[in-house]
Order: C-alpha cells, then sequence, then structure tokens
C-alpha cells in the first residue's frame, strides 16, 4: 500500500456524499487500534480516472493501492486545498456550523470533466442509487475491462467507445427519458460544438451557457458538472434539498451570500439537509 498525509480531510464524508458514483466500500477486517481510525474499518474501491484503485483512511494516513500516482490520488481529492481558508469564507451561520461539525473533513473531488457531465445528466429527476446504477451499466456495457485484485472491473467509458452508440444501445442500459440526453451530449461533443477542454477555462456565466446548450442540461446539472468536474467554486446546485434548506434557514438569499466558495457550502448543506 502507498500512504499519503492528509490533513482536515475524512474519506468517507467525501465519497458518501452523492458528489461521485462510481465509489463502494468493502469491509475489511483490520487490526484492532485502527477500528476507532477516521474512516472506520472499510476499504472504498472505485476509479481514478479510468485507473482502478482502492483507498482506506487511518487518522491523518490515506493508504491506496492500484496503478495511480501518489500525485493523481491528491489531485482527485483536492488535497492541496487550503480548507481552512475555504471554511473561513462561508457566512456565520448555526446551520452551517453543525454542517461543518457533523461533516468536517468533507473535500469536493475533481472528477473527469466527461464522467462528470455524463453522471450528472443521468442524475435528471433521479436518486443516487439509480445513478450509480445507471453509470454502472454505461461502464459495464461499453468502458474498457481490466482486472483489478483477481476481478474483472470497467472503466468508464470514454467518447470514443461512447461514439458509436445509437439511442437503442443506450436505452439498453435502461436510462429512461434520458436517453436521448446522453445522446445530443455525445453528438456535440463528438462534432466539437461542445470543448469540454474549453470549458475549464470558460469564466463561469459562459461556461453555464455553453453546457446549457445540451439537451437536458439545465441550470442544476450544470452547476454540478462545473463544481464537480472542474471545481469552479461559485457554481451552486440548488436541487429540492438545498431549496429547502434555503427557503427554511436563508430565506431570500442566493448564491452570492455563500461568497467564493459557495458550492462547498452547497455540499455541507447538501449533506446535512439529507439526514436531517
Amino acid at each position: 500500500m502507498k500512504k499519503l498525509l492528509t490533513k482536515d480531510f475524512n474519506l468517507d464524508h467525501t465519497l458518501s456524499c452523492g458528489q461521485v458514483f462510481r465509489w463502494h466500500r468493502h469491509e475489511a477486517r483490520l487490526p484492532s487500534h485502527t477500528a476507532q481510525a477516521v474512516g472506520g474499518q472499510g476499504y472504498w474501491y472505485g476509479f481514478i480516472g479510468r485507473k482502478p484503485v482502492k483507498v482506506r483512511q487511518e487518522g491523518n494516513d490515506l493508504l491506496f493501492d492500484g496503478k495511480v500516482t501518489a500525485k493523481a490520488v491528491k489531485d482527485y481529492f483536492n488535497l492541496d486545498l487550503d480548507y481552512i481558508k475555504v471554511i473561513k469564507t462561508f457566512p456565520n451561520s448555526r446551520i452551517l456550523i453543525l454542517a461543518l461539525k457533523k461533516y468536517w473533513g468533507l473535500r469536493i473531488i475533481k472528477q473527469e470533466p466527461f464522467e462528470c457531465l455524463v453522471s450528472y445528466i443521468l442524475s435528471s429527476q433521479n436518486n443516487i442509487k439509480r445513478i450509480n446504477g445507471m453509470v454502472n451499466e454505461l461502464s459495464f456495457r461499453f468502458g474498457k475491462k481490466m482486472t483489478f485484485e483477481g476481478r474483472e472491473v470497467n472503466a468508464f467509458p470514454t467518447l470514443k467507445e461512447l461514439s458509436g452508440c445509437c439511442r437503442n444501445d443506450l436505452r439498453s442500459c435502461r436510462l429512461g427519458f434520458r436517453d436521448r440526453f446522453l445522446e445530443d451530449a455525445i453528438k456535440r461533443l463528438c462534432s466539437k460544438e461542445l470543448k469540454l477542454e474549453k470549458i475549464a477555462k470558460m469564466p463561469y456565466t459562459k461556461a453555464m451557457n455553453d453546457l446549457m446548450k445540451v439537451k437536458g442540461i439545465g441550470k442544476k446539472v450544470a452547476n454540478c458538472i462545473l463544481l464537480f468536474g472542474y471545481n469552479k467554486y461559485e457554481a451552486f446546485p440548488v436541487d429540492v434539498w438545498i431549496e429547502r434548506i434555503i427557503r427554511k434557514y436563508f430565506p431570500g438569499k442566493d448564491a452570492t451570500y455563500f461568497g467564493k466558495y459557495a458550492g462547498y457550502a452547497q455540499e455541507y448543506l447538501y449533506a446535512f439537509a439529507r439526514n436531517l
């Protein structure tokens, strides 16, 4: 196992808060002295980019295995971001203080943009369990097969791997009405009408407008893609959970109230709202 030293990071909070859809936790027997360590006893299995990996946290140590570099892991979990600097920008709010206390160490991941775009297109009028199933089904049918720890696993498909899919191919993954949205996104990306590499360099509003040209990408989905795929922290996705908590605790406020790292504040509020 390789090891990274972390600070102000909680692996469980980060991977279970609903921002990413291809990680699952397996329990493992560990020495008794690690039982109370931050992150608990389980290994998380998933992918960083298209490389399978497993990770576990023991105190401030992040243990990982797989054909990934320490830099790739650090970048994926945003471990170089000054966490204290981020939370100091939050407004003084009792509910945010409670959320931070409960989910301290939750980090916004830097996802691969194409996987992030597809995942959040599939999130439309959906729940996390079903999104997980759809993303895994796409990977199983169209992603590259490889072996990790003696088991066959499938990476998330690339644009090239999905470019030859017709509506019926996508429909076989039981995506529901979202298959036509995904088909439209694939066509726009293949024709270069939408270029994901350019989104990273665009101002927030321009990036939002370009993403929303894709069928099925509204304001909420575009904000999710910008926040989780590009770490544009001014992005502030508003779903039913956030709408409720804003109405109850922050009436009349919008994203600007939460500062330059509004997306981070949103993720804490989202985690907190789902478990009230």
